[in-house]
């Protein structure tokens, strides 16, 4: 009787962040991130990102993240201008009973690779263990954003378990504690937006080894 095969050891890789340069590395190979391949690929125009919006945007996930693990957070020494984001994630988590398991939570994928941060990956429900909801919180409501979102979200599902799919839903929170638009994408078009976002991952990483990115 013949043995058995050895087992393939799992590849373990050291995710990375730096967040003054916005780097992600992995195993100290710096990788670029789901945002950066829109950009190389043509599919935004960053111009018109100011540093108040990058500001925004950061410290509303690290609030809404910081709550989410610790189960509350000093309001006190939350920025004014950050709390009805806050309380409009939260009010949308509550209304949905939306249950995250993982928050802020980076990834590579070696298919794709790039790397990303889930806000959050979870399920609706305490009935319904079964991990299978994506979740982005946008601070704005930018159409172009939204043209990216589908494609954004299932390349965060490929990263978690590529053999799986997975509801994506956006939610734009708003400086008064409400939420809205909620876009959900649906299912059936996953596997085809994972297989686009392949695409233009290639296409931007032709882009960059071709120096066509200012063309």
């Amino acid at each position: 009787m013949s043995a058995a095969p050895p087992a393939v050891p799992r590849q373990v890789f050291l995710i990375e962040f730096d967040e003054p340069s916005h780097t992600y590395y992995v195993n100290g190979e710096p990788k670029i991130s789901t945002t950066q391949v829109f950009r190389d690929a043509g599919m935004v125009d960053d111009r018109w990102f100011t540093e108040w919006h990058r500001w925004r945007g950061s410290e509303t996930h690290r609030a809404i993240a910081e709550w989410n693990r610790a189960g509350r957070i000093d309001k006190r020494k939350l920025d004014p201008r950050i709390r009805g984001y806050l309380d409009a994630a939260l009010k949308w988590q509550a209304d949905t009973s939306f249950v995250p398991l993982f928050v802020e939570h980076r990834m590579y994928d070696k298919l794709f690779d790039v790397c990303g941060t889930a806000d959050m990956i979870g399920h609706f429900g305490s009935d319904q263990p079964k991990v299978d909801v994506i979740v982005d919180y946008k601070t704005n409501d930018w159409k172009q954003g939204q043209l990216t979102s589908k494609w954004q979200l299932a390349s965060y599902g490929h990263m978690y378990a590529p053999d799986e799919v997975f509801r994506r839903i956006e939610v734009v929170l708003g400086p008064d504690g409400n939420y809205g638009p909620v876009n959900s994408f649906e299912v059936d078009t996953y596997q085809q937006h994972a297989n686009e976002f392949l695409a233009l991952s290639i296409a931007a990483k032709l882009r960059r080894e071709n120096n066509l990115l200012h063309v």
